[in-house]
């Protein structure tokens, strides 16, 4: 059974632990590792809730693709200008600190 993710079933295994069984026999009931088991009754021990926990969508963005958008078109306006000049004058207008390594990729692939 591959639903260790689903709140109902969650929700049983957890229903089961208050009835005093044991992980293992658990486990056993419900086709299942001890370690799904033991991980949800772990989490709701910490939580006292059985929803599913979030995710990160991994390191957050510095900035906005519309600002991404803003600093092709700095570069595109000035395209004699170096790549210094369009960061400071980008950093300016903005107020962040950003390296030349970003905005180069940011220049080279503005996706």
């Amino acid at each position: 059974m591959r639903c260790s993710n689903k709140p109902k079933f969650m929700e049983i295994i957890i229903k089961q632990y208050r009835n005093s069984k044991t992980i293992r026999e658990i486990a056993e009931n419900l086709n299942v590792s001890t370690s799904i088991v033991f991980n949800i009754i772990k989490h709701y021990g910490e939580t006292e809730n059985v929803g599913v926990k979030g995710r990160s969508s991994g390191h957050p963005r510095l900035v906005a693709p519309t600002h991404q958008r803003l600093l092709v078109k700095l570069c595109k306006k000035g395209r004699r200008n170096e790549l210094r000049d369009v960061i400071a004058q980008w950093n300016g207008e903005f107020g962040l600190k950003l390296s030349q390594e970003c905005c180069r990729k940011w220049i080279e692939n503005p996706d």
